[in-house]
């Protein structure tokens, strides 16, 4: 057997020391950047209320609809949605979609993606599949931000969403413009 030749180097304490103190600093700088995160949570739940609920509700008891401020900046609210289908709807949400013309918004995927408007490629490729008895799976979604400005626009033509299907939450936030 070949003889191994190799030195095992071994740190001295000062090395020890110093690579302590690294670990003890890397330690504590984790803990503060803890803290402070923990410390933006608590300042951004804090806008938050007072942004979305506080001024919207006062604004609204007092019947103002803006405010200028005396630096010349303007508060208003703002009204938006934030709308997603229901997990476990997702199929007769996107059913719901294709049977009210809007099925255009849906992305279907067959081991291949499939961009927004093309169900009829989709289906012929399912079918083809199912015929020639090939194992396939259907994965069909909907991006949140083409749901929302989707329903934003059909909202205000009157289209109602099923509820059942959909879940829509309607917010106002305070908002200052310079």
């Amino acid at each position: 057997m070949p003889e191994l030749d190799f030195e095992v180097q071994v740190p001295t304490k000062e090395e020890l020391s110093q690579l302590t103190k690294l670990v003890t600093r890397m330690l504590e700088l984790q803990l503060q950047i803890e803290e402070q995160n923990q410390t933006l949570r608590v300042l951004q739940d804090g806008l938050k209320q007072i942004q979305e609920v506080s001024i919207p509700e006062m604004m609204a008891e007092i019947g103002m609809k803006e405010f200028k401020l005396q630096n010349g900046m303007m508060l208003t609210i703002k009204e938006d949605i934030h709308p997603s289908i229901r997990k476990d709807f997702i199929v007769s949400a996107i059913m719901w979609l294709d049977e009210n013309g809007l099925g255009d918004i849906v992305k279907r995927e067959v081991k291949v993606k499939f961009g927004r408007g093309d169900k009829d490629d989709a289906l012929k490729l399912i079918n083809f599949c199912k015929e020639n008895k090939l194992p396939s799976e259907e994965n069909a979604s909907v991006h949140p931000q083409t749901l929302k400005a989707t329903i934003k626009s059909q909202m205000k033509k009157g289209i109602e969403f099923p509820e059942e299907y959909f879940s829509i939450a309607q917010t106002k936030q305070a908002v200052i413009k310079k």
